[in-house]
């Protein structure tokens, strides 16, 4: 993730977790391994969705590696060995032309003086950038919060924390967005309340940014 030094599995990671394994319960001996080899007891997973690392927006634990229960027995054999679970989710930006983004972005996506939707540096018209002070802040926080709930893990990683700047956001949704500092203030009450929420359920849930 941006802003973060990872530990991969792999020297040279596959671009997708099902390139790694077939099922999620094959997590369960890569934990036991990095554990017994390298010392380190939390697993960062990403591309544990439906759609994988390109399809952000909707975090539906991916049904072809297992789904749910899958991932929750996996996380609970892991926990069993000493080890901790931190999840992925992407806290600024959604995938674009889905139907979750064609429902959602004209309340949600910033917008640049011209009035057109802000591309995210480097992926041209690849994905919105979601302003954290609209109902994108009330939605992540549910997602995070049902991750930590039905699969015990034992928190979430906010990608691309450490690389924002302050957007200036001119969307007419959003009075007041287009002030010096609004943004930057918006990504700590979306981290405030995410964690907030997520310690509700279990109270040694961690965020990392």
């Amino acid at each position: 993730g941006a802003g973060s030094n990872l530990l991969k599995y792999y020297e040279r990671c596959p671009s997708k977790l099902s390139s790694v394994i077939t099922n999620f319960n094959n997590l369960t001996g890569i934990a036991t391994h990095v554990q017994q080899k390298l010392g380190v007891h939390v697993l960062y997973l990403v591309d544990w969705w439906e759609g994988g690392y390109n399809n952000k927006g909707v975090y539906s634990v991916d049904p072809k590696l297992g789904g749910t229960a899958s991932l929750a027995k996996a996380v609970a054999d892991i926990h069993s060995g000493g080890g901790r679970v931190i999840l992925y989710l992407e806290p600024f930006i959604i995938t674009r032309h889905t139907r979750f983004s064609n429902a959602h972005a004209k309340e949600w996506a910033m917008m640049d003086k011209n009035g057109d939707f802000y591309n995210y540096p480097g992926t041209t018209d690849k994905f919105y950038l979601m302003q954290p002070q609209s109902g994108w802040k009330e939605y992540i926080t549910s997602v995070a919060v049902t991750l930590v709930r039905s699969l015990n893990v034992d928190g979430i990683y906010f990608d691309s924390y450490g690389c924002q700047r302050d957007w200036l956001d001119y969307n007419p949704r959003h009075p007041g967005a287009s002030a010096a500092g609004y943004f930057k203030a918006g990504t700590v009450l979306l981290a405030t309340q995410v964690r907030k929420a997520i310690q509700a359920v279990n109270s040694d849930a961690v965020l990392l940014t």
